[in-house]
């Protein structure tokens, strides 16, 4: 099926969910628990981001009879944009049409990039056919999204959304004649480069959901500008996101190998394995045509994995891959390893947050019944809990982690939902390796052991898995130990409170720790734990971590952290 079946395909799908009324599509509501006010309650939604794709799809699809219908779109999606420029919020739209920017708790100033560049496709593409009115009243749009764009000024750390900015405001200022715009958009775009060289790789590092965005909005900036500057910096920084997936793709899982920056899910979902399918060109097949989701963005931009890479996808090995990110707020190097074998990988970070979008330890493991996941999570009444740090060194498939509390920072939210006076409020608080995927193949439990901190061991398939505690504390908390089965996954977890609601004091706790070593594919080596009223140590087969066992605040945290093994070092 060529790209332009695809895309009328994909205009059939959505023909049911048009609602004429509203203008925009009917979808159901979902949310990633901040930004918005509305919750499940409401049922379903028009977003006004579908709503920006949705109209440039009608146009590409070129059937005479979607001309009205984008039309009305667009009309109401112009509409829908704050004009005013005495407000914060000049030139951004809200998520929902259900939902003024008003009620939103923050409104997402990233919605200027995200339906500016359709909008801007939408003149490059069909000024010709839009009606006078309309496509004057896109110009301004446009004009008001690259404002909003430069008046926020994103820095290179934000990759998406400093590379889409980027192409907006290059683009729209080519296409609409406006030399400082086109200006401010290349100087954005090298600023971009410049950052990502230095490293090596993207501030949100190796990410499923973001690292495929980089790439197709570096696509794009080569698919549309007329700048051989652009073009070139746009080239180089492709072959540093294909570079990102392709050494870290695991063929026999068919998973996308950790540690992720930022993720929605554990395992590829079939947006993911089909933009990746759609970059190769056919070279590599995991779907079938009937569960191929296209993504009618793709269409009219030249999304393609450079032919050096084709192999990583399809071709099993061994590798050890060390990456230095950038560094951190307080200026210490931080560093990504992921170890693969044909079989299983295992990724970790020197040190980060535990926020429900990071993977800061992740391991697949390959099964005859397909793939399983194991995801270190810190879990606050069931959700993801933030002001959990973890230290980890790893030296092929066994890592040295260690978890402790931050006072200050996020809850649910790194900036958007933090914690207040270095107190939680919390009737259950705790660790857990989360095991997914084909579970029937796996087997776990812990097991008591004299004079020492449970271990838990069991299976994976044909493959060994094993959690060794060294130290495991919360105050004057009982841990607790069990094996929890819920909502088609494995807990593995430790229980550092469970009881009624109540505040907890983080600065208050004499200790608050859990550290020990994790194994798959391997069993744990021979290792010494140590701890004293300040830190805790571990040392094996070459690695060494130190981790304050007092919460403190995140700065403090990093500084006195030590993550070291025989081919990575971190020093304060």
């Amino acid at each position: 099926m060529n790209e332009h079946d695809l895309l009328l395909r994909e205009l059939e799908r959505q023909e049911a969910a048009y609602n004429a009324a509203m203008r925009a599509v009917t979808e159901p509501f979902t949310s990633p628990g901040y930004h918005t006010t509305l919750t499940e309650d409401i049922g379903e939604v028009h977003r006004t981001r579908t709503a920006a794709y949705y109209a440039l799809a009608l146009l590409d699809g070129g059937l005479p009879q979607h001309r009205e219908r984008a039309f009305e779109v667009l009309t109401r999606l112009v509409e829908a944009q704050d004009t005013n420029p005495e407000n914060k919020t000049f030139g951004i739209w809200s998520w929902f049409y259900e939902e003024p920017l008003t009620q939103m708790a923050p409104p997402d100033w990233n919605w200027a990039d995200f339906i500016g560049k359709p909008l801007l496709l939408t003149l490059k593409r069909h000024s010709g056919t839009l009606p006078e009115a309309l496509r004057g009243s896109i110009e301004q749009a446009v004009r008001n999204a690259c404002q909003a764009i430069i008046r926020r000024n994103v820095g290179p750390h934000y990759t998406n959304i400093a590379i889409m900015g980027a192409f907006v405001t290059l683009c729209a200022g080519e296409w609409l004649g406006d030399a400082d715009v086109e200006a401010y958009g290349l100087a954005r775009l090298q600023r971009f480069y410049d950052y990502t060289m230095e490293s090596g790789t993207f501030q949100e590092f190796n990410s499923p959901t973001y690292t495929t965005v980089a790439i197709e909005e570096l696509s794009s900036i080569l698919t549309e500008t007329g700048s051989p500057v652009a073009r070139r910096l746009a080239e180089e920084l492709l072959d540093v996101a294909w570079a990102i997936v392709a050494e870290r793709f695991h063929p026999r899982t068919g998973q996308w190998s950790g540690p992720h920056a930022r993720a929605y899910s554990e395992l590829l979902q079939p947006h993911v394995l089909s933009f990746l399918q759609h970059a190769l060109e056919g070279r590599v097949t995991w779907l079938p045509e009937e569960a191929f989701h296209y993504h009618t963005m793709w269409y009219g931009n030249r999304i393609r994995c450079p032919d050096k890479f084709v192999s990583r996808f399809v071709e099993p090995r061994t590798s050890s891959l060390v990456q230095p990110l950038l560094v951190d707020a307080g200026g210490k190097q931080r560093y990504a390893v992921t170890y693969a074998t044909e079989d299983y990988s295992l990724a970790t970070v020197s040190h980060g947050d535990l926020w429900n979008q990071r993977r800061s330890l992740l391991a697949y493991a390959a099964t005859p019944s397909g793939p399983v996941y194991v995801h270190l999570r810190a879990l606050h009444d069931g959700y993801d809990y933030t002001g959990a740090w973890l230290l980890a060194a790893q030296r092929d498939g066994r890592a040295l982690f260690a978890v402790h509390f931050a006072t200050d920072g996020g809850d649910r939210h790194p900036n958007l939902h933090l914690i207040r006076d270095g107190t939680i409020r919390a009737k259950d608080l705790r660790l857990r390796f989360e095991i997914g995927g084909a579970i029937e193949s796996v087997e776990a439990d812990w097991l008591p052991r004299d004079g020492a901190l449970p271990r838990c061991v069991g299976r994976i398939g044909e493959l060994p898995i094993t959690v060794d505690l060294g130290a495991a504390a919360f105050g004057g908390h009982a841990i607790r130990y069990e094996i929890a089965r819920e909502n088609g996954t494995i807990g593995v977890d430790v229980i550092l409170y469970e009881g009624e609601a109540q505040d907890i004091r983080l600065a208050a706790l004499e200790r608050a720790i859990v550290a020990g070593q994790f194994a798959l594919g391997a069993s744990t080596a021979p290792y010494v734990a140590a701890t004293d009223g300040e830190t805790c140590t571990l040392e094996a087969d070459g690695m060494r971590i130190a981790a304050p066992v007092r919460p403190a605040p995140i700065r403090e945290l990093t500084e006195r952290s030590i993550a070291a093994t025989g081919q990575t070092e971190v020093t304060p």
